[in-house]
This record gives structure tokens, sequence and C-alpha cells, in this order.
């Protein structure tokens, strides 16, 4: 016997589009890692980068090199928040560039996603330099204690990497080698356990930010 479904509306779950061109989900579908493509230009990754090493020799570095656990280290980068009151002449054009990219990301995987039509705003930005040896073992980017009402990540990858430095997913079996001026977007749920290879040669620049619930306003 088939159960009466007349008059129950699932429209919620329907697509409402496609996410647009230079936007792909990566490996099987259904799996909700996006990439974004030419989603900074080539002159904002290397001002950004620009920007980090001017500011990483002065007070506004934040984050020490290593975080550590009793099994080794977490996560071996140097991190730098992105504000608009840091006093260098390039922030106002990189603040502006990542906000503008964060907000297309979003309004395009509001087209196929439509109960992610919810009041968000993003938590700033953050810039990461990895090293060689540098790392991100496996994490997610919520959880129970710490940043639990984070939505979605992205990352922008500001260069590409000589060898190693890729985000690996560890449920959807996916390698994600940087891509500069690309977008990294993925659910920050313990859905996407990932991490940051070690960075073998040559160095990796990120920008990182998350989308998270918002009773005030949206992006």
């Amino acid at each position: 016997m088939q159960p009466d479904t007349s008059g129950f509306d699932d429209s919620p779950f329907t697509p409402l589009g496609e996410l647009g061109e230079g936007v792909v989900e990566l490996g099987h579908p259904g799996s909700m890692v996006y990439l974004c493509r030419g989603a900074l230009s080539e002159q904002v990754c290397d001002t950004a980068i620009a920007m980090f090493k001017d500011l990483s020799g002065s007070d506004i570095q934040v984050d020490a090199a290593e975080q550590g656990t009793s099994a080794g280290f977490l996560r071996k980068a140097t991190d730098m928040p992105i504000l608009s009151e840091h006093d260098h002449q390039h922030m106002p054009l990189v603040d502006q560039a990542v906000f503008e990219s964060a907000h297309q990301a979003v309004k395009r995987l509001q087209q196929v996603h439509r109960l992610f039509l919810c009041p968000a705003t993003d938590t700033g930005y953050l810039m990461r330099r990895y090293a060689p040896g540098g790392g991100y073992k496996w994490h997610m980017s919520a959880g129970p204690v710490l940043a639990n009402d984070r939505l979605l990540a992205m990352t922008w990858f500001l260069n590409e990497v000589t060898l190693g430095g890729a985000e690996e997913f560890l449920h959807q079996k996916i390698q994600v080698a940087p891509e500069k001026g690309s977008l990294l977007m993925f659910p920050a749920f313990w859905t996407h356990v990932h991490r940051t290879c070690e960075v073998k040669m040559g160095e990796r620049f990120d920008l990182t930010s998350f989308l998270f619930m918002s009773q005030q306003g949206s992006l």
C-alpha cells in the first residue's frame, strides 16, 4: 500500500537551480564539498600574501607557530586575522574582495540548498601560512565546546604549493590541491572531518572564514 502524499510539500528539499559557472561539487554527488574557481583575482592573492609578510614581522601577529597536544602538534601554522582597523595600505582591498567573494559564494549555495536560506553572518577572516613541515591534523570546524554555531567553512587558496599541502576529507575520500584564487566550501560539522596535509616543499597561504547562525543579519 502506497502512502498518500497528496498535499505533502517537500519543496524545501528540492534544488532551486544550479551552482553556476566555475563552481563544482567535488567527489561523488552529495559530498557537499564545493570548489569555486576564480573566487579571488591573482592580484588580490598576491597582495594578501605580501601584506601578511609585511605584518607578520610586527606586533599584529596573533597566533603562535604551533598548537600542541600530548600526541604532538594538532596544527602547525602561523595565523593573522584580517581586520579592517589594521594599519596597512592594502587591507581595505583584501577585506572588500574577500567579503564580496563570500557573499557571492553564499548566494550560489542558496540556489541549490533551500534550507540554507537562513540568517547568517561571517566570523571575519583569518590568514594562515603553512611553512614546510606545517599542517593541521584531522579535525572538524565546529565542535561541541568551541564554535558550535558554525554552519559553513570557507577557505580561499592564495597560492599553489610545490609539494603537499592538500586539504583532505576523511569520509568523502577527497583531496583538494591548493589552486590559486579558488574558494573551498563545506559544512562545518562532524560529517566533514578534514585535515591539511603536511607541506613538503614550498609554502601554503590561505584565508579562512566561517558562516554561523545570526539573529540580526546576514551576508
